[in-house]
């Protein structure tokens, strides 16, 4: 039996010879995907705007919405302006890209951190 070039490279299994996908998989796999996807896409959106950052008593900590990468350095008298609006003498969030940073600006809170702090080292 003589094997060409052609014969070697060709696959009675192209998705070309048959009629598409469904040939590989059934429509109960197809939709299983799909709704595996869907799920999946509306978990990574509810917990990328929930805010996992709660206080002692369970509530949670304000955060400043805008990024500051760059305003921390060229405007920071504002910033401190705008998180004092926020959150009054409490703690709040800034986001630096993708991470959120806790600020203390009270001497109450720096203690209260380098007392707890203190116990894990």
């Amino acid at each position: 039996m003589n094997i060409t070039r052609d014969d070697a490279f060709s696959s009675p299994h192209t998705l070309e010879s048959h009629e598409g996908i469904a040939q590989y998989y059934s429509t109960t796999t197809i939709t299983l995907w799909i709704i595996t996807l869907v799920t999946a896409a509306f978990i990574y959106s509810v917990k990328s705007k929930s805010n996992p950052f709660r206080d002692m008593d369970g509530i949670p900590i304000k955060r400043l919405k805008a990024d500051t990468r760059y305003t921390r350095f060229a405007q920071s008298l504002q910033l401190s302006i705008d998180g004092k609006n926020l959150a009054q003498d409490e703690p709040y969030l800034i986001r630096n890209v993708r991470h959120w940073e806790l600020v203390i600006h009270t001497p109450e809170q720096v203690r209260e951190f380098y007392r707890k702090d203190g116990k894990d080292h």
